[in-house]
Order: C-alpha cells, then sequence, then structure tokens
C-alpha cells in the first residue's frame, strides 16, 4: 500500500499554470497520504514530514505555488524555530489553494482548462465522448470493440452505461404474438401456465447463456473449452501484478512457516501442474491486458487434511476487480428441497460427484492472461517466483459453477449416468428391476423433456463426438504439426511463406520446403483465429502484421475479400487495406486513387449484407481515403457515398430482392457516415491539416443533415435504420456541427423517445447534441428545445410512478444536459425566465425522485452537479441582478433541501439490514455527495439556511407527545453536520442551541450516534474558539469512546477535538486520560482506532505543563510497555505478534503529536512564535524513549526476521526522531548500535531507512554525527555483499540504499573522502539498480547519480569512477531507453542524462557516439540518423530538464516503433 501511494504521487503530471482541476486532485492525493499517515500504519510515510519528501510535490506545482510555498514555508520555519513544515501543514495549504482556485466565484476569471472536477464531479466544457469513446492520447492502432459490437481504434468511454429491457439482444423473438391472439389477450391474461411460478432470466444471464452457445466448443484434444463471460461494455483490467507479489509475501511466510501446510499446499500444485491445468505464462505484449489473482489455501471443517487453493478473484485494484467484469451467469441447479425429496421416491439411491468440475472446462487461450497468478519455478520454494496461469475455469471466479454447470449438457452427463448403472449391476451382480436418474440441472431436463428433440437423437449424436478419439492425438508429433495454420493456396502470403522456409531449408526441393512449412505450424489462415495455441497465434499475428506493411499488400488484400473465404480472412483482408491506406497512403502512386476509391466503393455494396465486421472495416478504410484526398482531390466525398448508395429506395420491409439490396445499402450508407467523423477523431493529424479537414467535413454537414433527417421521419424506416440514424447523428455532433442547421434534425429525435426501441439510443443521441459547448453560440435552437424537454415531464412522472429506473434515468440526462451545460446561457434570456424556471423544478423533481437510492432508484444522483452549477452562475453575476435570481430562485433551493435531507434519511433498520454490502458502500457515497451539495447551498442560503434546520430540530426534540423517529433527527443532524465546516467562527446565533441540544437526543441507534459524534467532530474549530461549550459535549464523547459500534466515530471526533481545542482541554485532561487508557487496556477498539487515539492524547498532552508531562506519559504507556516486555520474553508465535505490532503502532502514533514545542504556538497564537528557553530539563519524551528502547530491543532481537515487526520498531523511533529532531540526541548513539546489530543480522529496507531520517537530522551536527557514520559504513558493507549475491530479489533494499547514498552524499558529501565507503561499488550498485522493473528502485538510483556527479570535479575519488566506468552507466541507460524498461521510466533516465550533460559534457558526447554507433543499439527499430538526431539534440539541451525529458521520451518511442 505503502508503495501504491508513493507510486501514485511519483506519477502525478505536473500542474500548469491554469489547471486548477488537477490541482483539486492533487490536495485529494494528498489528504489520502495524510490519513494513510495518521493510521500509523505505513511508516515510511513519514518520509513525507522531511524537506525531501515534499520537495518533488513542490516540483509538480505551477511557479506561482511554488513561489508561494517557499513564503509560506519559510514563514513556518521563522514562527517555530527552523522546525521545517510537516506534512499535514503542506497539505492543508495545497487544499486550502485547490478550494481558492477552484471557487466557482472566480473560475471564469482565470480557469481555461476543458474540464474541471469540482467536489461533485466533473464539468466538461470541452471535447466530450464520441460515440461512447474517447480519442487516445498515444494513437498506438489498437482496436477496441465498442459497445454495438463495431471495432474503433477509439478507447471505449469506461464510464458509459447501457442500460436496456430489450431481451431478444438482436434476435427475433420467437413467442412474438400474432395479430389474432393480441386480440384474444384479455381473455387469455388470467390463464395459468407451468412457468407462472418461475423467476424469468435477466438480462444478464441471457446474455450469459448466448454467449456460452456461440463459444463453448470441443478442441482438437476432446477437451470442452469455454470463454470467460465478460460484461459489454466494461471497464479495461490494469496490471495488478504489482498488488498481487505483495499479497504473495504473506501466504509464503505463513507457508515457510507451518510445514505441514507448506507440503500440502504443494502437493496441490504439484497435481495441478501434473494435470496441466495450468502452466508458465507467456511474456506480455507491451499494453497486453491480463490481470492476475491472488491466490490462498482454505480447508474444509470435515477434512483437515486436505488444502484447496483457491483464486481470489474478487480482490480489487484501482476499485476493479475481475468478478466485476465478469457475467455471474444464472443458476442452473435445482433448489436443494427438490433433490431431497426425489432421494424418497425409490428404495436406494446412489450418489455420484464430478472430480474438481470446474477444471474440466478449459479457458480459451485468448482469456488466459485474465487468469494469471505467482508461484515458485518448478513448484520449488528455494527458487524464483515466475508467472504461471490457469488453462481452466477456476475456483474463485464468479461465473465458474453456471460455466460448470452448463456445459453438462454439451458433456451429457446423462451417458455416464448410464455406465454407471451398468457397472453397479456387473459388480453386484443383480438384476435391478427399474433404474431411474435425477439430474439437478435444468438445462438437461430441459433436453429430456422436450417433445420436439427427442433425447435418445440428442444423446446418440453427443456420443459420437463423446466417444471420438483420433489416432493423431497419440501421434508423436509436435502441436504445431498437429494443429497446423492453413494458407489459402493462391494467396500472396502463401507465396512469401514458401519463399521464406524455402531458403531456410536451403532450396533443397519441394518436400523440404513442405516439411518445414508444416512444422512452423502454417497450413490454414482461419486457424490464426481458432488455434488454441497462444504462441503460434502470436507467431502467426506478428507475421501478418509484418505482412500488412509489405508493398505487395496493396494487391493480395483484394484477394482475402474474395466473396468464397471465411469471413475472419475477409476481415483480415478489409484490416490490411485500412492499414496501407492510413499508415502507407504515399506508397500509392496518385493515379491509382482514382481506382482504389471505386474498387472500395464496390466491396462496401458487395458486403452491405454482411459479414458486419467485414463491413465496418471497409468504411473505416474509406474514411481514411477520404481525409487523404479532401478537399482537393475528392472534394464532394460525402455527397458521392449518399449518390452511389441510393438510401431513399429503403424500405421497412423487403418484399424484393432489389428493396432488400436497398435497405443494406442505406445501413451501409449509415455505417459510413457514422465511421467517417470517428476516423477524423482518431486520425493523427497536423493542427493545420485537422483545421481543414474539420471545415471540410462540416461543409458536408449540409448533405448529412437532410438525409438523415429525411430517414428518421420516414414512415416505413425501421427501427434499424432509425437507430443507425441516431448513432451517425452523435458522431457527426463531435465535429462540432452548427445546431442551428441540424435543429431540426435535434428536435426530430425527441420523438424518437415514443420508440422503446429506439428510447436509449435517442437519449445518448440528444445528451452528446446538447451537451456540446458549442451550442451556446445559438441561443434560439437552445431555447425551441426547451418546450420539448418540458414535454416529457409527463411522461418523467409517469415513469417515477411505474417505477421504470430507465426511463426516469433518461429523461432526468436530458433535462440535466440541457440545464447543467447552458444554465448561463438560459438565465440570460430573461423573456423565457418561466421555462427556464420549469426545467429546473423537473430536474428538482429528479432530485426528489421516489425511492432509496441506490435499491429503488438511480437517477437522482445524476442532477447534484447541476445544483452546484447554477448556483455559481447565479453568484457570478453583479450585486444587483443577482438579487433579482436570488429572489426567484431561493425558494427552490430551500425546497432542494427538503429533498435532499429526504433522500439521505436512512431505510427502516429492518430494510437496511437486508441491503447489500454493495448498495450500502453506494449510498454512503451518495450521502456524501448530498453532504457536499448541501456545503454549497449554504453559501446561498446562508444564516437562514442554519435558522430553519435548528427550528426544525428543536421542534422535533422538544415534542413530548410525539417521540421523534430516529431517522428524521439523524437526517437533520447530518444536514448541520454538511456545512458545520463552512461556518464562520465568529458565527454564534444557532450554534450554541445546537450544541444545547445535542445531549436531549438518544444516541441508543447506532447510526444515530454515529451522527452525532460527527456533527460534533465538524463543531471542533467553532469550539476552539468557543471553548465554554466544551463542557457540554465532551462528556458525551467519552460516553460514546467506551462502545465498540461508536469506534471510529468517536474516536475520530475525539482526536478533531484535541487537536482543535487542546489549550483549552486542561480542566478535562484528567478525565480524558482515565477513559482513555481504559479503553486502551480492555482492547475495546481495533488497532487503527487505538493508534487514531494516541494520535489524540499526545495533542492532549502538549498543553500540559511540562512538569506534568513526563508524569502522565509514564502512566499512558506503562501497561503497554510491561506487556510488551512480557511479550519479549517469549518465544515468537503469531498471536503475540498481533500484539506487538498493535503496540509499536500506538508509541509510533504517540510520538508523531506528541511535540512539546507545540506549547509555544498555543501560549502565542497569532503572533510570532517565540524560541523556546535553554532546556533544563531533558524531554519527557526522550526520557520516555529511553526507557522503552530497551524493551524493544528485545523485542527486535527475538522477531529479527520477521520484517513487520522490524519495521513497526523502526517506525517508532523514525516518528520520534521526526517530532523530536535535534532533540533526539542522547538516543542516537544505543540506537546506531541497536540498528547495525539488526542490519548485519538480517537486512531490512526499514533499518536503512531509519538510518537516512537520522542523516537528514544530524548532516550538521559534528558530535552526534560520529556514531551514524559508523552505521552507514556497516550498512554499506552489509548491502555491498547482497548486491555481490544478486539484489534481484530484494528491491525495497536496492530504493532505500540508494536513497540513503544520496542523502549522505547530498548533506554529508566529506564523508566520501575516505577509503572507508568503496565509491566505485556503489557505482556499480546504482548501475545494478537502474536495471530493476520496480519504478521506486530505479527513481532512486536516478536520484544517487543526479546526486553523485556533480561532486566529480570536487571529489577525485568520484571524478575517478565516473571517467573509468560513466561509459557503462550511458549503456545502460539507453538500453533501457531503447526498450529494455517501461516508458514510465524515461522520465528519470532522462535526469541523469542532463546531469551528465551539465557537469562532463565532452565525457558524455564520447559515451553517446561510442554506444550508439553499434547497429541495432538500442534498438533495431532506429536508423543511424535518428540516433544522431537524438544525440545532437540531447547534448545541445543544457539549461532545460523539460525539453530532455521530451527528446529522450520522444526517442523511446521512436526504438519501440510508436512514433
Amino acid at each position: 500500500m505503502e508503495k501504491s501511494l508513493f507510486k501514485r504521487l511519483d506519477e502525478f503530471p505536473r500542474i500548469s499554470t491554469k489547471d486548477y482541476g488537477k490541482l483539486r486532485d492533487l490536495g485529494d492525493l494528498l489528504m489520502e497520504l495524510q490519513g494513510a499517515r495518521e493510521e500509523g500504519y505505513l511508516t515510511g510515510l513519514t518520509y513525507l514530514d522531511t524537506a525531501r519528501g515534499i520537495g518533488p510535490i513542490v516540483e509538480k506545482l505551477p511557479q506561482g505555488l511554488q513561489e508561494k510555498w517557499l513564503s509560506v514555508g519559510s514563514r513556518f520555519k521563522e514562527d517555530n524555530n527552523g522546525y521545517f513544515p510537516p506534512f499535514d501543514y503542506f497539505a492543508d495549504f495545497i487544499c486550502q489553494e485547490a478550494r481558492r482556485r477552484n471557487d466557482p466565484s472566480f473560475i471564469l476569471l482565470c480557469a481555461s482548462s476543458n474540464g474541471l472536477k469540482l467536489d461533485l464531479g466533473w464539468v466538461l466544457i470541452g471535447d466530450v465522448c464520441l460515440g461512447n469513446a474517447h480519442k487516445p492520447a498515444v494513437s498506438t492502432f489498437k482496436t477496441s470493440v465498442l459497445e454495438n459490437g463495431r471495432p474503433s481504434i477509439l478507447k471505449p468511454c469506461e464510464g458509459f452505461v447501457k442500460l436496456t429491457e430489450d431481451m431478444s439482444h438482436g434476435r427475433e423473438q420467437k413467442n412474438k404474438p400474432h395479430k389474432a391472439s393480441l386480440e384474444a389477450l384479455g381473455l387469455q391474461v388470467f390463464n395459468e401456465t407451468e412457468s407462472d411460478n418461475k423467476p424469468a432470466p435477466s438480462i444478464e444471464d441471457t446474455i450469459f447463456l448466448e454467449i456460452m452457445d456461440q463459444d463453448m466448443y470441443i478442441d482438437t484434444s476432446n477437451n470442452w473449452v469455454a470463454p470467460l463471460p465478460f460484461r459489454v461494455p466494461r471497464q479495461r483490467l490494469s496490471n495488478n501484478r504489482e498488488q498481487v507479489f505483495t499479497r504473495f509475501t504473506s501466504p509464503e511466510k505463513t507457508l515457510r512457516r507451518k510445514t505441514e501446510m507448506r507440503d500440502q499446499f504443494l502437493e496441490f500444485m504439484k497435481k495441478m501442474f501434473d494435470n496441466r491445468h495450468a502452466e508458465v505464462a507467456p511474456l506480455l505484449e507491451e499494453n497486453e491486458e491480463c490481470w492476475y489473482l491472488p491466490t490462498f489455501g482454505v480447508y474444509h471443517p470435515q477434512k483437515p487434511g486436505s488444502i484447496r487453493v483457491v483464486f481470489d478473484s474478487s480482490a480489487k485494484y484501482f476499485g476493479t476487480s475481475l468478478n466485476g467484469v465478469l457475467l455471474s451467469g444464472p443458476d442452473l441447479n435445482n433448489s436443494l428441497i427438490g433433490v431431497l425429496i426425489r432421494f424418497r421416491k425409490e428404495q436406494v439411491a446412489v450418489i455420484a460427484d464430478i472430480q474438481q468440475m470446474f477444471h474440466c472446462f478449459l479457458v480459451r487461450r485468448d482469456h488466459r492472461n485474465y487468469l494469471r497468478f505467482l508461484w515458485y519455478r518448478d513448484n520449488d520454494m528455494s527458487k524464483d517466483v515466475i508467472d504461471y496461469r490457469m488453462r481452466v475455469h477456476v475456483f474463485g471466479n464468479s461465473p465458474s459453477p453456471s460455466v460448470a454447470i452448463y456445459g453438462l449438457r454439451k458433456a451429457i452427463h446423462e451417458v455416464l449416468a448410464v455406465e454407471v448403472a451398468e457397472l453397479i449391476q456387473d459388480e453386484l451382480d443383480l438384476k435391478l428391476d427399474a433404474i431411474k436418474f435425477f439430474c439437478d440441472s435444468k438445462v438437461v431436463l430441459g433436453y429430456i423433456h422436450n417433445q420436439t428433440k427427442r433425447f435418445y437423437v440428442y444423446v446418440h449424436n453427443r456420443n459420437q463426438t463423446w466417444k471420438y478419439d483420433p489416432r493423431l492425438k497419440h501421434a508423436d508429433l509436435s502441436t504445431q504439426e498437429k494443429n497446423p495454420i492453413i494458407l489459402p493456396k493462391n494467396s500472396h502470403v502463401s507465396l512469401l511463406l514458401v519463399r521464406q522456409y524455402h531458403e531456410e531449408v536451403k532450396h533443397q526441393g519441394r518436400h523440404f520446403t513442405e516439411g518445414a512449412l508444416r512444422a512452423a505450424g502454417f497450413w490454414v489462415l482461419h486457424q490464426l483465429y481458432y488455434d488454441p495455441d497462444m504462441e503460434r497465434k502470436k507467431m502467426a499475428q506478428k507475421w501478418l502484421t509484418q505482412a500488412q506493411a509489405l508493398p505487395q499488400a496493396w494487391q493480395f488484400c483484394w484477394a482475402l475479400l474474395a466473396p468464397d473465404k471465411l469471413a475472419e480472412i475477409q476481415f483480415f483482408g478489409a484490416s490490411t487495406l485500412h492499414a496501407k491506406i492510413s499508415r502507407h497512403w504515399g506508397d500509392l502512386p496518385d493515379e491509382q486513387h482514382q481506382t482504389l476509391r471505386v474498387q472500395l466503393l464496390a466491396h462496401i455494396s458487395h458486403f452491405s449484407s454482411g459479414p458486419k465486421m467485414v463491413l465496418t472495416r471497409l468504411c473505416v478504410a474509406l474514411s481514411s481515403l477520404a481525409l487523404h484526398t479532401m478537399p482537393h482531390a475528392w472534394p464532394q466525398a460525402v455527397a458521392d457515398m449518399v449518390a452511389v448508395f441510393r438510401p431513399e429506395k429503403a424500405a421497412a420491409t423487403a418484399a424484393s430482392s432489389e428493396e432488400a439490396t436497398s435497405h443494406s445499402h442505406c445501413l451501409a450508407l449509415l455505417e459510413l457516415l457514422t465511421v467517417l467523423p470517428e476516423e477524423f477523431q482518431s486520425s493523427r493529424l497536423p493542427q493545420a491539416r485537422r483545421a481543414q479537414l474539420r471545415e471540410a467535413l462540416a461543409g458536408q454537414w449540409a448533405v448529412v443533415c437532410p438525409l438523415l433527417r429525411q430517414l428518421l421521419q420516414g414512415q416505413e424506416s425501421p427501427s434499424q435504420v432509425k437507430e443507425k440514424v441516431l448513432r451517425c447523428l452523435s458522431s457527426w455532433v463531435g465535429l462540432d456541427v452548427p445546431l442551428g442547421e441540424s435543429q431540426e434534425l435535434v428536435q426530430d429525435c425527441f420523438a424518437a423517445l415514443a420508440d422503446p426501441e429506439l428510447f436509449e439510443t435517442a437519449v445518448e443521441t440528444l445528451v452528446t447534441a446538447i451537451s456540446q459547448p458549442d451550442c451556446q453560440r445559438y441561443t434560439d435552437a437552445l431555447v425551441n428545445l426547451m418546450p420539448l424537454v418540458l414535454g416529457l415531464h409527463d411522461q418523467l412522472k409517469a415513469a417515477a410512478q411505474q417505477g421504470d429506473m430507465e426511463t426516469s434515468h433518461g429523461i432526468c440526462r436530458i433535462a440535466v444536459a440541457l440545464g447543467e451545460t447552458h444554465s448561463r446561457t438560459l438565465l440570460d434570456q430573461v423573456d423565457h425566465w418561466q421555462g427556464f424556471l420549469a426545467l429546473v423544478n423537473m430536474i428538482l423533481f429528479c432530485t426528489g425522485i421516489p425511492g432509496h437510492y441506490p435499491v429503488n432508484e438511480t437517477t437522482s444522483s445524476l442532477t447534484l452537479t447541476f445544483w452546484y452549477t447554477l448556483q455559481d452562475d447565479i453568484l457570478s453575476y453583479e450585486e444587483e441582478k443577482q438579487a433579482v435570481y436570488l429572489q426567484v430562485y431561493r425558494p427552490v433551493y430551500f425546497q432542494l433541501v427538503d429533498v435532499l435531507l429526504h433522500k439521505a434519511h436512512y431505510p427502516a433498520q429492518e430494510e437496511y439490514a437486508a441491503w447489500a454490502a454493495d448498495d450500502k458502500e453506494e449510498f454512503r457515497v451518495y450521502r456524501v455527495d448530498i453532504s457536499d451539495t448541501l456545503m454549497y447551498v449554504y453559501e446561498m442560503l446562508g444564516a437562514e439556511l442554519l435558522s430553519n434546520l435548528y427550528d426544525r430540530l428543536g421542534r422535533l426534540l422538544m415534542d413530548t407527545e410525539q417521540p421523534a423517529e430516529w431517522s428524521d433527527t439523524e437526517a437533520l443532524l447530518f444536514g448541520f453536520q454538511s456545512i458545520a465546516e463552512t461556518i464562520d467562527v465568529n458565527y454564534s446565533d444557532v450554534i450554541p442551541g445546537l450544541i444545547a441540544l445535542i445531549p436531549r437526543i438518544n444516541i441508543s441507534n447506532v447510526m444515530l450516534a454515529d451522527t452525532v459524534m460527527y456533527t460534533i467532530g465538524s463543531l471542533a474549530e467553532w469550539l476552539a474558539d468557543h471553548p465554554v461549550m466544551l463542557g457540554t459535549v465532551l462528556p458525551m464523547v467519552l460516553q460514546g469512546l467506551v462502545k465498540a459500534e461508536l469506534s471510529v466515530s468517536t474516536v475520530s471526533t475525539l482526536k478533531r477535538i484535541c487537536r482543535e481545542c487542546c489549550h483549552d482541554l486542561a480542566p478535562y485532561a484528567h478525565d480524558i486520560m482515565a477513559v482513555s487508557q481504559d479503553v486502551l487496556v480492555k482492547e475495546i477498539h481495533k488497532s487503527s482506532q487505538c493508534m487514531w487515539l494516541m494520535q489524540a492524547l499526545g495533542f492532549l498532552l502538549c498543553s500540559l505543563p511540562e512538569e506534568q508531562i513526563l508524569g502522565s506519559l509514564h502512566s499512558l504507556i506503562s501497561p503497554h510497555a510491561q506487556r510488551l516486555d512480557t511479550l519479549g520474553q517469549l518465544e515468537p508465535n503469531p498471536s503475540d505478534k498481533v500484539s506487538i505490532l498493535r503496540i509499536l503502532g500506538m508509541l509510533s502514533s504517540l510520538f508523531t503529536t506528541l511535540d512539546i514545542h507545540r506549547q509555544d504556538e498555543y501560549s502565542d497564537r497569532g503572533a510570532q512564535a517565540r524560541a523556546p528557553p535553554a532546556r533544563v530539563t531533558p524531554n519527557p519524551v526522550v526520557v520516555a524513549l529511553q526507557q522503552v528502547l530497551p524493551l524493544i530491543q528485545t523485542v527486535a532481537s527475538k522477531w529479527l526476521r520477521d520484517s513487520e515487526v522490524v519495521e513497526a520498531v523502526c517506525g517508532v523511533f523514525e516518528k520520534s526522531a521526526r517530532t523530536l529532531l535535534l532533540d533526539f540526541a542522547p538516543v542516537v548513539p544505543q540506537l546506531s548500535a541497536m540498528l547495525g546489530q539488526l542490519y548485519r543480522t538480517f537486512p531490512q529496507a526499514s533499518a536503512l531507512d531509519l538510518t537516512r531520517q537520522m542523516v537528514c537530522i544530524f548532516a550538521g551536527e559534528k558530535d552526534h554525527f560520529p556514531p551514524i557514520n559508523s552505521l552507514i559504513e556497516l550498512v554499506t558493507s552489509t548491502t555491498l555483499t547482497i548486491f555481490q549475491q544478486g539484489p534481484r530479489d530484494h528491491p525495497d533494499i536496492a530504493e532505500s540504499f540508494m536513497q540513503l547514498h544520496a542523502q549522505a552524499l547530498k548533506r554529508k558529501p566529506d564523508s566520501y573522502l575516505s577509503d572507508h565507503i568503496d565509491v566505485k561499488a556503489l557505482f556499480y550498485c546504482g548501475i545494478l539498480s537502474l536495471k530493476f522493473p520496480e519504478t521506486p528502485t530505479v527513481k532512486a538510483a536516478s536520484f544517487f547519480f543526479t546526486v553523485l556527479v556533480p561532486h566529480c570535479g570536487d571529489s577525485p575519488t568520484i571524478g575517478q569512477v565516473l571517467h573509468r566506468d560513466g561509459k557503462l552507466l550511458v549503456h545502460t541507460i539507453l538500453e533501457a531507453v531503447g526498450g529494455g524498461s517501461p516508458c514510465c521510466l524515461m522520465e528519470h533516465f532522462s535526469e541523469v542524462l542532463f546531469c551528465l550533460n551539465r557537469h562532463c559534457p565532452p565525457l558524455l558526447t564520447q559515451w553517446l557516439k561510442e554506444g550508439l554507433q553499434s547497429p541495432h543499439f538500442p534498438s533495431a527499430q532506429v536508423s543511424t540518423e535518428q540516433k544522431d538526431t537524438f544525440s545532437q539534440q540531447l547534448l545541445r539541451e543544457q539549461t532545460s530538464k523539460r525539453r530532455v525529458k521530451e527528446i529522450v521520451k520522444e526517442f523511446s518511442l521512436l526504438c519501440r516503433g510508436l512514433q
């Protein structure tokens, strides 16, 4: 987790001057880091409290903010005796600046970015989704499949949600009633059928069954193969190997400790590998999608001697899990009751089971990379960990049960049952009177009882396949020879392959060439799409991709499009054609352009009736051709396309072949017109050329718009055509076509909303069209759209009343799109203010739509950002105009408050208890969004809102006749909590009354009690300015502190009070300490809450007189020190480890906030802090540390090989040192000795981090640095031994080692002048660390070199090493840039090159020349000219680090073939 947080921080982009949205994102990330630091587990985050830790973050800020932080941070140091600002102070600074710069009142003055992320979500000002896809930042020609099944090189929109009620999914409904039956509907509606009490399959279940019907098959080895049933659309899975590798270390330690469990685990894995259920995973292609599954072992209670390895498919990475993107499938089992009842029907029952049922079904090869996992090479725990992947469906995947049971239909286990019965009769030698078979699969039972398909025919047909065992299976041949790839006989691809292998066999004749071809696995092209061997498929794909780049591809692509070819071959031909046009257009002579266009149009006409994938690819190819030739060579491209396909002859039903052809031509034209703007958006074009093409395409809109309107209005146009029209309109809207010219067409889309088949597509089209910011130029068109949107209000009300979530959701999206995108424009239309007010009330109805979110409705959350936008626009007007708008809209906002508080109500406890965990989490997030909305509403309604809430709460609590419902009280308190932190501390009209009412609340209900505590916590800042009210609320907080169910809310509230009000807590300190000590000793709360509580007590102790701190501190930590002493005497065991980590974590948390220098800040608030007087007595914290240090040393010696315990031990001293700074000096000698002993015995990265912390603090202290210097020498010699043995298994140690020496070089460079530290060895360690794949390690090594290189002039030793071995350093960096390391690391390598160029340019010139002159280095993709250009550009730039990063990044892309 710690590495993940640092990685997110490192990868956060630099913020430009006007990008205030990213500034808010950075503030959110820093608050997340601060929360993780406060929990106390991630001790490495304490590094952020140093100048070195904050420095890289400051570098990401705009220049103005960097200068402001310099001023603010310097002022803090002056006010705090030279102490550097802690991380929480810096995080507050960033969040405060983000709030100011994202203040809606000033955004119009300073923001110019295309999108702005606010507390309520994103406000889109520029580009939005184009046909549910996004333009990629770097075009890699990667094809994605959109939700309509059409391939596109645009990236699908991950946030797109598609809701549908179409159960047919493109198929004709078989049971669709005829007209005659419709007339008798009233007579038949009450007829009873067998299916009346059976649940209908869900849409997802229907999709699952379709996937299984189409894609489950028997491979050549007679194994059943089933795909992973992915949702469509779905979120792309990120590579989570790093997370899984981290989780892998935990069970690894358990297995090494428990020998019996280890043996059983290894035996299970051995069986899995022996049965070929898993295989060594192949290397991943760059950016190839994959997923790693964490593994763990479970025992069945009745089988304690047998372990089952489970794959955790529910593990989430960045909010996504494998199960989250898979369809679970229907429940195909009969109920258990039915199974048990059938056992009573006969005298004797035989039960049969299928061993490892899930493993009987292979996973399709192209899906196996989603089932990757980590395990030891050759199942040997002494070897390294490598990647494996499952070949079969696994225990842990949500769809595995449905896949396996569904597979029984095709495996006909009834046949197996017959054979079992025969076997029993033979073994018992009995003649049975009757045998009956019962099956728990609904699918197979359906086949048994189906009178139209006799079961014996089904069994016979399947049995032939089941018993088929070809002799080829047992032949002593390679897999490639058994399953060759077939190539078309007369294909140019075949000719090239024959030539290649004819040369490889040295021209020995036809038979040798043919044998080489077959041995390589080439035979048929369509096997490229069906071959289960992924390695051969990848090899073929790579070769065919290279074939596409050949000049001959212009010819053989047409042969592959021949009518007699398979659809997959035709698709490859069309893809080749598109690749040639888009990437190799310059190879085609100008005189052939016209011929190519004619051929393409002819083939599109031929394929207009299918296959769909070939047609789409040909349309994309023609679109690419049009973009190359418009506007000069083909000025009327769109008009010519329309003329060719003549859509006016399309009819609803094709009565003749001519009409059917015309209908298919119409669909083909619409597909072509839809693809054309998408291809333009995705093409990599120079800016001038893009502007020229945009203007040319916009000029063609005059041809497209009437055509689309004609087809959409046509009574005879079928729904399929109308749907394509709507999608085509969405595509063209992305080109910013004038709304004024397409106003009538957009209005026609409202009529399509009445058609259930078109509703969803029409909604998407309208939202896309209305949301275009360019529409603001066409005020009249927007005003004309308002009545159409308002006309949907009645349909919206009816849908809400009927519980039709899809309809209400779609209409709400349209209303919000109009109101949110154009609120300022519509507000300015004073003559139409009533219409806009009606639209606002319509959106208010959507906000308050009946039902609990997200169980009963999902619409209300769409509206929340609108209320912020409207408020922002109103408050941005000048005062006089603002007053007029406030008079109109303030009543609406008061209604909004009532609606939001109603929506925030918890449901009844019984109902809420029945909710799923995901629904509860969504409701929690929804309430947070409501809270943010109320906070913004307060800016408009002000004190009147507080008075309103207070009056309602007072009436509710003071009514003695009718006791208040807890949920009503909770909702009102939730409203107060939402706005409490924004209340001016000088405001004192309502808050005292509120605090007086709080003790009257009965907190027996847990959810109400939580809200009470959070409300008190949100008032902590106000209480700091009104300390007289503390006595009212503190007893209530302490009362809740002893209840485990209120752990989080009470501890966090007490922490906020102690932090904000600690200088006024002296009268209550004794009570707080007494209750807290009792709670800690009894271990009422979890570890994380105990650490928060210790932090609160640290704030509290800071406010006490110094002479009282030591006594209070001693009484607080004594019970835990005694417990730690007892545990230190025992032999290590897992239960004791938990207690040790808990105690060490609490001590770390206490010392994090226990800073006695804080007293000066509190004693003289608002003025410059006075320097503390010369200390006569030792620091109480140091005294306490010296008392517990021997105990901690004993524990560390016992748990020396446990990295968690050692890390926790180092965390105690690291946090203490960060708080005490120079006062920590008395502990340094003893601590240095302990660290040296620990590290020499068993090296740990945490010991290096603590050493680096002490270097940062004491580098300038001559009296205290010698022990630290000795420690550096000791850990250096130990770590060098690790590097000599191979550091690959210790990336954390390599990272910390590089960081330590970088800091030591920076702060104490004279230490490297002696012979005690081998600089040459350090240099080689740095080079080895640069080759690591882990980003933090490479970053640390790069930082080490950027600190080392500048000393080459003032240190002879460093200069000699750099002269002798600098060439190796440059060679390593070039190798990494050329493709040896991920692209994300290029920034760090460029910093080293920049540093070398600044301090020793002649040497770098020589090293680059020698390194780049080698052929094919650093990559075969770059030419000599490109390498020379890179070298010249790099050597020329000695001032701009940003430019060097750009040069290195561009060269790296060239080396990888991506530029």
